[in-house]
């Protein structure tokens, strides 16, 4: 596991786990998503085509910038990679409150809640990807830990 920025892998595996907890997802759904996302490079960032700009493990969107601000959660914050895993796995857990706790769930993470033909898609495509990235994660922790 990618542990830049933290201290010790006891403390990246406990991100996880209390973000998981928190939120109620999984913490290798959470840990799919963030390999899917940034290869579990903390301090990724992707300028989109489309001009919003994507941080950190998780690649939090800045479509969320604004909201997070209200919370205390600055830009600059979202390469902690506690931070990160915890506001990715709210925006997880709000795609869930929408449409159920399901892949398409997941693939709202990564493309967001628009109703057309072309969304619902791209979400498929998203949902398919963490999927394998996930099924090859249970199958290979079979008889490890049951800890990212």
């Amino acid at each position: 596991m990618a542990t830049e920025g933290l201290s010790s892998k006891n403390e990246a595996e406990n991100c996880w786990i209390k973000a998981g907890i928190k939120y109620q997802v999984d913490p290798w759904l959470l840990y799919s998503i963030a390999e899917q996302e940034s290869s579990l490079n903390t301090l990724a960032i992707n300028d989109n085509r489309n001009g919003s700009r994507d941080v950190g493990l998780m690649q939090i969107n800045s479509f969320w910038f604004t909201e997070l601000e209200k919370y205390g959660i600055s830009e600059q914050s979202l390469f902690d990679p506690c931070v990160n895993i915890n506001v990715g796995a709210w925006i997880l857990s709000q795609s869930i409150q929408v449409f159920g706790n399901n892949w398409r769930a997941v693939g709202a993470y990564n493309v967001g809640a628009g109703k057309n033909e072309k969304k619902e898609m791209l979400r498929q495509k998203y949902a398919e990807s963490v999927y394998k990235r996930y099924l090859r994660l249970s199958n290979s922790r079979m008889f490890e830990s049951t800890q990212p």
